[in-house]
């Protein structure tokens, strides 16, 4: 089972990743505390040449673009209301408070994405975040 998990997964991910991608060269920019650091990845994707001299770095198409943002594709962890860009174990807090720091994946269910600096939240979530609150009230 975990291996189909991971499959379906490897098949996905670059897909969604390459949306995040497009959204954000749109100006659809994620929040939450890891939006930071998953913008300045898609701008060094997305970088102009530093120099006139320095020849251009031209894009032919998605594919080329997946291959570059294939690391984020590796990291990417879903959850019912926030993105986990798992890459480093150690900054992620619910791993820390279950005493489990060192895991190869993070505990996307406990997630509190408005800490966890490896959290972002994105539209696609927003119907999860509007039915919470809700439901709260």
């Amino acid at each position: 089972m975990s291996a189909e998990v991971n499959d379906h997964e490897q098949q996905r991910n670059p897909e969604l990743v390459l949306a995040d991608f497009h959204n954000c060269q749109q100006g659809v920019l994620p929040v939450g505390p890891g939006a930071r650091s998953l913008t300045e990845f898609f701008a060094g994707i997305d970088e102009k040449p530093e120099s006139a001299a320095a020849a251009p770095r031209v894009q032919r198409g998605d594919r080329d673009v997946l291959n570059l943002l294939a690391r984020g594709a590796m990291v990417l962890h879903l959850g019912p209301a926030n993105h986990c860009w798992f890459t480093n174990p150690s900054r992620a807090l619910r791993l820390k408070s279950a005493g489990t720091p060192a895991a190869d994946r993070p505990l996307i269910g406990m997630c509190d994405s408005a800490r966890c600096p490896q959290a972002t939240r994105h539209s696609c979530h927003q119907p999860v975040r509007a039915e919470h609150a809700e439901r709260r009230t």
